[in-house]
């Protein structure tokens, strides 16, 4: 009988292999070869064909069988029987080793590692591989065997589950880890310095050496358990990733004085290994496995570089010792020959110094204990990677080379970054005592002189090469390319979800800028002058005849310039609305002792567009100074002469303006114990001419670019964002001493916008845009809605002035210009408004002008203008006829802004005739967009939606709900909170019919927001929200929750959906039956209407869902409570599902009780619910529903699903 099994078998894998073959034969062979798979007890069959059969495909299928009928079965078997079949089958290996082929020799193995696992033996097969391994060299099949056992053993113990529970996992790893581990680790390094004590040995042993080096790797990058695991933590890690942190057996051997020496030393007959073979050119697989050889080599060096916990080093010594060995040992191997750029070396040992600045505590962390020869050669070899990412990225077709260098580049940035910050001669970035300043000023020489400074100019010089232009740098072509066809694609989405250089290279910048204040002096002066060429330069590739890509480069190099400029001088970590200058800027400009006269004067002919004097810089001029006005030199070169200049490098411009506007523009002295002449004289509130010239030239540049340019997005969006930084009023905190204790000190907060508002540039932009002449009127509406937001800004200053007591009688002066302000801008663009809506919007231009002067008057955040002015345009437009006959698709997005901003503009004081005209307007457009056909689009009803959600904002319901009760007619009170509630509950019913049906079309951007309204309107109305019509409430049963549950929708939508019904059912009004089943179905089988073939799916979908939490614990509890049958019927559609697809009956017993124990723990808390809902309130009168269990039984309850779960994931087949 097992004969003819064989032979059939024989035969169908020989037919499956066939190309030519016909449909019918290929199924005959395929049901053969599925109905091996599925046998039971097949361990003799499958013994057998391992042992004679010479069919590769054949002994792959027999092994694959084997383990999973095991996995299936084990519980069944004998421990013995296990243990003897796992010796049979390591004993068949040992005999066919030479003849396997490897594929199935690594089945074969996983296998047997699985049985070792199973039966507890793990130390019995590490002694079995090490027999295997100290056969004698002539016998290298069993050494390879013996390492690929290893190997598979380790995997199995950090990734297999084997269908144990997880408890019983946690156990036999964790006793694994205690002794198998550590000796298959020891095993490991012993073989592999034995098999490479020269770079010879390295040749002939290359295969053996492969496998050890992959273990030793694993075992070193072993994610070690803590002795207490809480079962919520299945499937996490316990600890940071990448770090080791071993258990104390394992100090011994990590301490060892003879490990490092010997991990370096086998890197160092690795590296002549592979330098030989590049030398003579060998094949490329050959000099592959090199490669990966050093790399492992260097993964094992960097892990140990990262070595930590209170179970390897009993005291500080002991780490000090240890990582003050390892230093010296990376110092001698750098000292042996820097990496190959393009290899896998230049990551592993850019991983090992991060690793070493990081993690050492002691001996590398800082600067100033950082070895000098370490230092240089770590410097030299960030050098040499931003080089060789800058070629990477140029050549065509190095996507995995340029991410490997970049990876090894950003590690040793971020080392840097690491160092620097925790330099002590670096100091807080806050303004610092006189003492303090004084010190750091005279030091300032001394420093550079120092290792940080060198080291630190060194650094910013490579980061600054990479990213320039050849001569200068080393930036290739491949950047051009990339960036010219990102910006000549048509799709505005993708443009939309493009990361600027800002935030795709923050760390980089960052770390530009902390390099540059090191070594401020250098970095000032060589960005100023590498600001000024590039505009000349600019000024000649515009003329015509240039070529296309000098333009290119050009424009390139001042763009990268910008952005490390505007990182430099504001320090990228200050959190406060107005940060301080950064402290080493001040100190450098302290130590310069400029000529306060002449700095002043260079900037204010830069203001006004005048070229450098004598065509240099000065020394007699603060650099900081220098730099900014190279700054504005560029800015009047590229807005008022260039013919057609890179809109990219007139964005960094502007958004480089609003950060000097922020920092430097109208510094308040009061706020600084020591500050430099220079600075306070150019920028200080009291400077005069000077800051007027730099406030003037940047309105006139908002001015320029809005004028010339509205059609670019992001320079009309930066634009308007500069003119709010010139007009915003800021708090500061001051930081006082060297502990950085923060003491808020009021500063002159309206200084800077009152100055600006006075200027003449800035009446007639604000006239422009009141006005909205062309061409502003192509500037897109955020840009148009912020730049009004700076007028309001600029008119609050001018009312705080004319608010001040009268002083030799220009009183009055300052009320009329506050007048006369406000009626030619605001004003005057709502009288615009107002006209259009009058007119009945006749024609498509009508609706566009109204449309663009809404988004403007969005802008009017304000509670006054929104109250007596933006509201009855608001309630006007919705009521205009061609809104709601559809005829009028431009004026939808523009209301509902309109109207967003007056709510959020109530948030201040506002009277509930105010609220409730507010609530009016926000329904109407609601049953407007509900009722449309053809349905909205998804942005129309992404953006009423969020109307919604700004209506139910927890702060905005608070504070129109109190104080004070307002008297209705006849004396009655009311809570306006609740009828905002109300009205917003009424919207989203409205809409939802129309957002189920988008969700279904297309969900990406539509999930998200409907799912945030959801959980808001059931915390604030839950009552309201059930009491929908019944269209609505299936639209949001149906259509949102069910595919958010089912997983159907993107993003954190299941999270959401969960968290929505557990509000429905903490309220006291859990979901009707009719919905209840439907949307438990789905949340535990998801994407399916019925129970799972494998129950381990359910369990699978809700890992990391809930965080720790009892988020989905109480979804399911609400939904069983809802309708206990769905629950029931779900139970009985799961068994019946998994029995036809199992034949194991103790599998489906274990199902069955899994489910049992749910029901009985939802029983259980169902008793606890004491407490019932008032009669008639949902669902009809007279409806009686149980109150959500208190906060005990819910916790209850959490602990079963918890165990569920870790059931349904025990049944589970790996």
């Amino acid at each position: 009988m097992m004969e003819l099994q064989i032979a059939e078998l024989e035969r169908a894998t020989q037919l499956v292999q066939l190309p030519h073959l016909s449909q019918a034969e290929r199924q005959s062979a395929t049901d053969t070869v599925m109905e091996f798979r599925r046998a039971a007890r097949p361990y003799d069959l499958c013994r057998r064909l391992l042992a004679a059969s010479a069919n590769p495909l054949l002994m792959f299928e027999a092994a694959s069988t084997m383990r999973h009928a095991l996995l299936r079965e084990w519980r069944d078997l004998p421990a013995d029987a296990v243990e003897q079949l796992r010796v049979s089958l390591l004993h068949l290996l040992g005999e066919r080793r030479h003849e396997l082929p490897v594929f199935v020799r690594e089945q074969v193995l996983l296998a047997v590692c699985t049985m070792a696992k199973l039966c507890d033996t793990p130390s019995r097969m590490v002694d079995e591989m090490e027999q295997l391994l100290t056969q004698p060299n002539s016998d290298r099949a069993a050494q390879l065997l013996g390492c690929a056992g290893l190997r598979a053993l380790l995997n199995e113990y950090q990734l297999g589950r084997c269908g144990l529970a997880w408890e019983e996992h946690v156990k036999r790893r964790r006793q694994f880890e205690e002794a198998g581990l550590l000796r298959a680790f020891v095993l490991c390094v012993r073989c592999a310095a034995a098999s490479a004590t020269s770079s010879e040995f390295v040749a002939s042993n290359a295969d053996l050496l492969l496998p050890l080096l992959q273990a030793m790797e694993c075992a070193l990058s072993w994610d070690f358990l803590p002795k207490r695991l809480p079962r919520r933590l299945a499937g996490l890690q316990s600890g940071p990733a990448g770090i080791l942190r071993p258990n104390d057996n394992w100090r011994t051997v990590l301490l060892d004085s003879g490990l490092l020496p010997a991990l370096f030393d086998l890197l160092t007959n690795l590296r002549q290994h592979l330098q030989q073979q590049q030398q003579q050119q060998e094949q490329q697989q050959q000099l592959n496995i090199s490669h990966e050889l050093v790399r492992l080599c260097l993964a094992c060096i960097s892990q140990l570089a990262s070595l930590s916990g209170p179970g390897v080093f009993a005291n500080h010594t002991a780490k000090e010792a240890h990582f003050t060995s390892l230093a010296s040992l990376y110092s001698a191997a750098l000292q042996q020959g820097l990496p190959a750029a393009g290899g896998p070396e230049l990551t592993g040992f850019a991983n090992v110094f991060a690793n070493l600045c990081q993690h050492s505590g002691g001996c590398c962390s800082s600067l100033d204990r950082l070895p000098a020869a370490l230092a240089s050669q770590a410097a030299e070899l960030t050098v040499r990677a931003l080089e060789a990412a800058a070629s990477a990225s140029s050549a065509s077709g190095a996507a995995d080379a340029s991410a490997g260098v970049s990876e090894a580049a950003d590690s040793l940035l971020d080392a840097w970054a690491h160092l620097f910050a925790a330099d002590s001669s670096g100091g807080p970035f806050d303004s610092g005592s006189a003492a303090d300043l004084a010190s750091a000023a005279s030091s300032t020489e001394a420093s550079a002189a120092s290792t940080v400074g060198p080291i630190a100019q060194t650094l910013f010089a490579a980061l600054m090469r990479s990213r320039l232009a050849p001569p200068d740098g080393f930036r290739g072509l491949a950047a051009m390319q990339q960036r010219q066809a990102t910006e000549a694609d048509d799709d505005e989405s993708v443009h939309e979800l493009e990361e600027t250089d800002q935030v795709r290279f923050a760390s980089a910048l960052a770390a530009a800028g902390e390099f540059a204040r090191r070594a401020p002096a250098f970095a000032l002066s060589a960005l100023a002058e590498a600001l000024d060429r590039r505009a000349e330069l600019l000024a000649g590739v515009q003329q015509p005849g240039a070529s296309a890509a000098a333009v290119w480069s050009a424009s390139e190099d001042a763009h990268w310039l910008l952005l490390v400029v505007g990182h430099v001088i504001v320090e990228p970590d200050a959190e406060e609305a107005a940060p301080f200058v950064p402290r080493s800027l001040m100190s450098e400009s302290l130590a310069q002792s400029a000529n306060v006269a002449d700095s002043v004067r260079a900037l204010c002919e830069a203001c006004q567009g005048q070229s450098r004097a004598g065509g240099g810089h000065s020394q007699q001029v603060d650099r900081l100074l220098q730099l900014v006005a190279a700054v504005m030199r560029m800015a009047c070169l590229l807005a008022r002469t260039a013919p057609e200049p890179s809109p990219l490098v007139l964005t960094d411009i502007a958004w480089l303006l609003s950060r000097l506007s922020r920092v430097y523009f109208g510094l308040d002295e009061t706020l600084y114990d020591t500050i430099s002449p220079a600075i306070l004289a150019a920028f200080g509130q009291d400077s005069g001419e000077s800051l007027r010239c730099c406030a003037q030239f940047a309105v006139d540049y908002c001015r320029v670019c809005l004028a010339r340019w509205p059609g670019e997005p992001e320079l009309a969006n930066e634009a308007a964002k500069l003119m709010c930084a010139l007009t915003e009023r800021r708090d500061c905190i001051k930081y006082c001493g060297s502990s950085g204790t923060r003491v808020r000190r009021t500063s002159k907060l309206n200084f800077l916008s009152s100055l600006v508002a006075s200027l003449p540039s800035w009446w007639q932009l604000a006239q422009d845009i009141g006005a909205l002449t062309p061409p502003l009127t192509q500037a897109p509406p955020a840009a148009l809605s912020t730049a009004v937001r700076a007028v309001v800004q600029a008119g609050r200053a001018l009312s705080t002035a004319a608010d001040q007591p009268a002083k030799d009688g220009r009183h009055s002066d300052a009320v009329e210009r506050e007048r006369t302000y406000w009626g030619v801008t605001v004003v005057r663009l709502q009288l615009r408004a107002g006209e259009l809506i009058s007119s009945g919007l006749p024609d498509s231009s009508t609706e566009a002008a109204l449309a663009l002067a809404l988004d403007a008057l969005a802008g009017c955040r304000d509670a006054a203008i929104a109250e007596s002015s933006l509201l009855p345009l608001a309630e006007a437009a919705a009521n205009l006829p061609a809104l709601a006959a559809n005829a009028a698709p431009m004026l939808l997005g523009p209301l509902v802004r309109l109207t967003a901003a007056c709510v959020t503009a109530a948030a201040a004081p506002a009277s509930v005739q105010t609220s409730r005209r507010l609530q009016a307007v926000a329904s109407r457009l609601c049953r407007i967009v509900g009722q449309r056909t053809p349905p909205a689009d998804a942005s129309e009803l992404g953006q009423l939606v969020g109307l919604l959600h700004s209506m139910l904002s927890q702060s905005l319901l608070d504070f129109w709900s109190e104080p004070e009760e307002h008297l209705l007619d006849g004396g009655e009170t009311a809570s306006t909170g609740a009828e905002t509630a109300a009205a917003a509950v009424s919207g989203f019913a409205d809409l939802l019919p129309a957002v189920a049906r988008r969700l279904a079309e297309d969900p990406a951007e539509l999930a998200e927001p409907t799912l945030r309204l959801c959980v808001a309107a059931a915390e604030a109305a839950s009552d309201r929200l059930l009491a929908m019509p019944e269209e609505a409430l299936n639209s949001l049963a149906m259509g949102c929750l069910r595919p958010a549950l089912a997983g159907e929708l993107p993003s954190d939508s299941r999270r959401l959906a969960c968290e929505c019904v557990s509000a429905l059912a903490l309220s006291g009004w859990p979901l009707s039956g009719r919905h209840a089943g439907p949307l438990l179905a789905a949340l535990l089988c998801p994407q399916s209407n019925s129970a799972p073939s494998d129950p381990a799916a359910a369990a699978a979908s809700l890992d990391g869902l809930d965080s720790g939490g009892s988020l989905v614990s109480d979804a399911v509890l609400a939904l069983c409570l809802a309708d206990p049958a769905a629950f029931a019927a779900l139970a009985d559609a799961w068994l019946i599902s998994d029995g036809g697809s199992s034949t194991d009956e103790r599998r489906r017993e274990r199902l069955g009780d899994a489910l049992n124990q749910l029901a009985t723990g939802v029983a259980e808390a169902a008793a606890a619910s004491s407490r019932t809902a008032p009669s008639g309130s949902v669902n009809g009168a007279g409806a009686q529903s149980r109150r959500f269990p208190d906060r005990p039984a819910r916790l209850a309850f959490a602990e079963q699903f918890e165990m569920f779960l870790v059931r349904l994931r025990a049944i589970a087949i790996v």
